[in-house]
């Protein structure tokens, strides 16, 4: 028995829809990837995460300021991720 992809059987059944249904998930998969307050599990509400952002965000600016951490150019850091040295 084979198992069936789940993401290849939700794409079968909205292409059997007729255009104006078609369309209708078109528009709410796009609000999904558009709104990133959409982006978040079933356990965490969109308060909570983006609370947690926040909280990250002031913690990394205080070791900048600080100067616990130390800011690189993004290029530079592109080439460190490359693996370029």
């Amino acid at each position: 028995m084979s198992t069936i992809d789940p993401t290849q059987a939700v794409i079968a059944s909205v292409l059997s829809l007729p255009l104006d249904q078609r369309l209708v998930v078109f528009g709410a998969i796009q609000t999904s990837l558009a709104d990133p307050g959409l982006d978040h599990g079933p356990e965490e509400s969109v308060g909570e995460v983006s609370k947690a952002w926040r909280d990250e965000i002031a913690r990394r600016l205080a070791e900048l300021d600080s100067g616990a951490a130390e800011a690189v150019p993004a290029e530079e850091a592109e080439r460190l991720m490359r693996g370029d040295g």
